[in-house]
Formats: structure tokens, sequence, C-alpha cells
């Protein structure tokens, strides 16, 4: 027994490390291929995109996918759908892509790096808050941190691979809770590609405007109707 619970442990540490391995030589190799650009740049990424044609929107997703599993800076991807696409079809490869790479985080989660994010939830409280949710409101937990940045995106996609939650229920929840805020910023993106159309800048601009504002009210709406999920524990 003792010497099947050491070889365990040793596989789980090898999982962690090879994982850990694989999340830095990606990272170093987008940073010393110059990938990073286009991360950082939409205007570089868009005409990067706009040069593969069909094969654009999937490579779109695939940036998505990275960003979750690898912690690559994704933050702003979303503006970036509705600058590649424009706002309708923006909203849509954005969601997709968000969703598809939560999944890939939750699973890698679940299945490589589970001793590793076990650990990290341990010692974090706030990180603990998820698994105490989900445990409380099962998918409304979900909801709620999908519409409200309560938790950082990378982050919680790894965390719910801890929990009870079933990966169908939190790939639909993600999606259709995600829509909001990928409709808001796809339409602000949209204003960049709006081809210099000063009534689609301001009426892209304006839906955004609206959009924002009203995610920006969910939490208090939230609050009301689900305290218990809300509340800090002092």
């Amino acid at each position: 027994m003792a010497s099947e619970a050491a070889a365990q442990k040793k596989s789980n540490w090898l999982k962690i490390v090879i994982f850990v391995a694989i999340i830095a030589a990606v990272v170093i190799a987008v940073r010393q291929l110059g990938y990073m650009k286009y991360l950082q740049s939409p205007q570089l990424l868009k005409e990067a995109i706009d040069g593969l044609g069909f094969w654009g929107p999937v490579v779109f997703i695939l940036l998505w996918v990275a960003s979750a599993v690898f912690f690559l800076p994704g933050a702003a991807l979303g503006i970036v759908g509705g600058i590649l696409f424009g706002p309708w079809l923006g909203t849509f490869y954005t969601a997709l892509g968000s969703t598809v790479g939560a999944v890939a985080a939750f699973l890698a989660g679940k299945y490589v790096a589970r001793d590793m994010v076990k650990g990290l939830v341990e010692k974090n409280p706030k990180l603990q808050k998820i698994d105490e949710g989900v445990k409380k409101e099962g998918w409304r937990f979900v909801m709620l941190t999908r519409l409200v940045p309560v938790f950082p995106y990378n982050a919680q996609n790894y965390v719910y691979a801890m929990t009870a939650i079933k990966l169908p229920v939190y790939a639909l929840t993600t999606f259709v809770f995600m829509l909001p805020g990928c409709f808001a910023f796809s339409f602000a993106g949209g204003a960049v590609s709006a081809g210099g159309s000063p009534t689609k800048i301001i009426a892209y601009l304006a839906v955004a405007g609206v959009a924002l504002f009203a995610i920006s009210l969910i939490p208090k709406y939230l609050k009301k109707k689900h305290g218990d999920v809300l509340e800090d524990d002092e």
C-alpha cells in the first residue's frame, strides 16, 4: 500500500512538472518567436487573421484556447473579435472561443494539473469560495462568475475542475452567460472596424455602452436574488 501511494504521489508530481514545463515552454516560444505582438496589437492580429480566409475564425478560437490553458494575455480578445469579424459574428466567435477555452482549461485542471490546482485552492480562501458557491448554488454560481468578474477568467476555469459541477452544465452555462459581455466588447471592437463611418461608430459605441451599463447593474440584482452567494465571509 505504501509503495502504491508513493508511486501515485510521484506520478502526480510528474504531471505537475510536465504541465508547468509545457506552460513555460509555450510562453517562452510565443515571446521568442515574436508572436506576442499579435496578442498585443489588434491591428496586426486583424491583418494576420484576414489573410487566413476560412481558417480565420478557427485560429481565433484557438487563440482563446491558448489564452485560457496557458495563461497568455487574452483580456482584449473580446474587443479583438469585434474588430476582426464585426459586432455580430464577433460576439458569436468570442463566446464560442471563450467557452471552448474554458472547457479546455477545465479538462486540463481535472485530468492533467489536478494536484497543482488543488494545492493552489487549498492555500487561497478566495478561490475556495468557488467550490463553496457550487456546493450551495450549482450552475447559478457559474452564472454569477461569468456575468460578473468576481474571479479572473483564467483562474476560475481551472478551479471549477475541482468542484462537483458537471462538464455539460459548466460549458452551457459559460456560453450563455458570457454572451452579454461578449456582445458589449464585440460592439466596442466593431466601432474600430466600422470603416470610418461616424454613424456606425456612434451606433456601435452606444450599443456597447448600454450593454456595459446593463451588465454593471447585474451584481445589484443578483445580490437581491442570491445574497447568500455574494456575501463575503469576514
